[in-house]
């Protein structure tokens, strides 16, 4: 078979360029998000299984300890300028020396805070160790005040590639020096040195890609313009930083640090379906949806791809964590970490709903309905609050994870029901996508369940073996989807080559 290598690379080239079209945009885009998540999750994957042989769950905890103070403070004290500024159909330059100048102000304030209250945090959950690893942390918020604005293009414009450098860059300095410092010093303060040398790097790169000086100036005037739309942006995200980090929070101060270090690392795991893929999709989402908000026949077809390449790109990343998760911790990590694994599966059913729901998120802010995002989050909070602490008393960890699940579980009647009233009430396209995921679902589980039962023991050529099959079972039924069916990845990969 004769292959054009120059046509080739010619098309490989034009695939790096931002396109012309908003499809284009979105789609290439779409393809350096997922390029960077990818290399920053298997980099972070390196990671996390070098450092769990060679740290100890406590130092995890620890680091989780001020990592949960220090996302506290970020949360309560957000602006939701990023969020309105892409929102926005009109040039926003004129708004960034004040969002600048904000968030410098803002960055100032949260180190002082964290410098003064480390005691009182290390005090509440009995860990004097991270009294001095919050107040070297508390250094990347003032890195973060510092960085450029300009950066707000990268997304806005939808061109992710200066986006991918921009933050694989800091990605990248963070786990090279987190590795090293590991091997050095053995203990938490490699995690406390390679989050602020991550930042450093971003901090720098931000001023060299791209052009825009801001000023320390504030125009009152367009502050509260962009505030009026971000303060719903801060109030989802306090809502939804109280119900992600609340169960951290409470299990640290119930159980220890040592448990709060296995429960963060089982909801690293469990949920990376929930941070991994809804992150790549909402970044660009929000700017996609933006440029249609007014075409609602444009806006729905948008909407309902993005549900779809979600559920499929999301829901085998569950099926694995919830099958074979048992046996990647014993294997990979080590028997120190067992101890997780009922969490584990209980939070990989959360994470593949929660992926789902969080599709509504850039949606309802692309449709000036921000409100939406706030009041499902909230009603998600309130039912994990009052759950959380009788169950993670008398069930552990296990426990926690059940509040976590029935938090999310709550919030899908107010994401179904605006939802369909923004798309135009297609509940036919909607309850299409959620039963061809039961379909993989059934298709990748049943197989390595029927296997798991007749192998007397697990080792890793046995779990290389129930992955090659469960993936197998997944690509089957995306096939079979297809074909009879007309629907399914396999389409939307062959709509994607056409539109590139």
């Amino acid at each position: 078979m004769n292959i054009d290598l120059k046509r080739v690379l010619g098309k490989f080239r034009q695939t790096l360029e931002p396109g012309k079209t908003l499809s284009q945009r979105a789609i290439r885009g779409g393809m350096w998000m997922l390029t960077l998540r990818i290399a920053e999750r298997l980099l972070g994957l390196v990671r996390t299984v070098v450092l769990a042989r060679i740290l100890a769950p406590d130092d995890f905890g620890v680091m989780g300890v001020t990592l949960l103070a220090m996302s506290a403070l970020e949360t309560i004290s957000q602006t939701g300028f990023d969020v309105a500024l892409i929102q926005r159909k009109e040039d926003v330059h004129k708004y960034l020396d004040t969002a600048w100048t904000i968030q410098v102000i803002r960055g100032l304030l949260l180190f002082g805070v964290l410098l003064a209250i480390a005691p009182l945090v290390a005090e509440f959950f009995d860990s004097p160790e991270s009294i001095m690893i919050t107040r070297v942390v508390a250094t990347v918020e003032l890195l973060k005040g510092l960085t450029n604005t300009g950066v707000i293009y990268f997304q806005r414009d939808l061109d992710f590639r200066k986006r991918f450098v921009y933050q694989f860059g800091g990605t990248f300095a963070n786990l090279a020096t987190t590795l090293v410092a590991a091997l050095l010093l053995r203990d938490v303060w490699a995690l406390a040195l390679g989050l602020v040398t991550g930042q450093v790097l971003r901090c720098a790169l931000s001023f060299l890609m791209h052009p825009y000086r801001p000023r320390l100036r504030v125009d009152w005037q367009k502050g509260g313009e962009i505030f009026g739309f971000g303060k719903w942006v801060t109030a989802t995200s306090i809502v939804v930083f109280l119900a992600v980090n609340g169960d951290d929070a409470l299990l640290g101060k119930l159980l220890g640090t040592a448990a709060l270090g296995l429960y963060q690392m089982a909801y690293l795991f469990a949920n990376l379906a929930a941070t991994e893929v809804t992150h790549i999709i909402s970044q660009v989402a929000l700017p996609a949806y933006s440029r249609v908000q007014d075409n609602s026949d444009r806006l729905r077809s948008a909407f309902l791809k993005t549900l779809q390449t979600t559920l499929f790109l999301s829901t085998p990343m569950s099926v694995g964590v919830l099958f074979l998760g048992p046996d990647f911790v014993r294997i990979f990590l080590g028997e120190k970490w067992t101890p997780m694994v009922a969490s584990l599966q209980i939070l990989a059913i959360s994470g593949l709903i929660r992926a789902t729901v969080a599709t509504g998120g850039p949606l309802f802010n692309a449709a000036s309905r921000p409100h939406l995002n706030f009041w499902m989050n909230l009603v998600r909070m309130a039912v994990m609050a009052t759950t959380v602490f009788p169950l993670t008393r008398y069930y552990g960890l296990a426990g926690t994870s059940v509040a976590v699940l029935l938090g999310v579980l709550a919030g899908i009647p107010i994401w179904w029901r605006s939802s369909l009233q923004i798309i135009g009430r297609d509940t036919t396209s909607m309850l299409n996508q959620l039963i061809d995921i039961l379909l993989v679902l059934l298709a990748m589980g049943i197989p390595v369940l029927v296997l798991k039962a007749l192998l007397v023991r697990i080792g890793l050529f046995e779990f290389a073996v129930l992955t090659f099959i469960s993936v197998a079972g997944g690509v089957g039924m995306f096939w079979l989807l297809w074909k009879y069916f007309d629907r399914g990845p396999v389409k939307i990969i062959r709509e994607v080559v056409v539109s590139i």
